[in-house]
């Protein structure tokens, strides 16, 4: 049985002008697209603004323990985050399953399932990682040029300025 490719498999072509052509819409459609798209814009820049700020932390906080933990003595007495001195029973120091420095009990955490311990500034480097989905824009900007609603708010004011022409 042979399977016919355009019955089940849409034309390209024809699925990315319909999603570019915007002529169809009047223009308070066309308003209201772009208020949407400004308020994304302006959440994007919030998340990216918090995103630096994380990344200005984690860089502050790996350059003060690269610096410490060449001391090996300093680490072996005191936890490389908080400074704080161990003690056997009070505040036990336990070795960061990343970052392989010793960290007290405040500045890491316990997984269960691992059975290891996490400090604090390995966690947020991986809060980071996930949160700045870098390696993924990467990958997307390698394929494509512009993405959805850049082409959206180009397309717009493109049609914007013909319009203005014939005015």
């Amino acid at each position: 049985m042979t399977r016919n490719s355009s019955l089940s498999e849409p034309d390209a072509r024809s699925i990315s002008s319909r999603a570019s052509n915007l002529s169809v819409l009047n223009d308070e459609e066309c308003k209201r697209i772009l208020a949407v798209l400004d308020r994304d814009f302006q959440l994007r820049q919030i998340e990216y603004k918090r995103i630096e700020d994380l990344k200005r932390q984690i860089r502050q906080e790996s350059e003060r323990a690269e610096y410490l933990s060449n001391s090996k003595e300093f680490n072996l007495e005191r936890c490389i985050t908080c400074f704080k001195q161990f003690r056997f029973i009070l505040n036990p120091k336990e070795l960061c399953s990343e970052c392989k420095l010793f960290v007290c009990h405040d500045c890491c955490i316990y997984t269960p399932e691992t059975k290891t311990w996490t400090c604090k500034s390995c966690i947020k480097l991986k809060e980071y990682q996930i949160l700045s989905s870098s390696w993924f824009y990467d990958e997307v900007s390698k394929k494509h040029k512009r993405c959805g609603s850049a082409k959206i708010v180009r397309e717009l004011h493109k049609r914007e300025r013909e319009l203005g022409e014939f005015n």
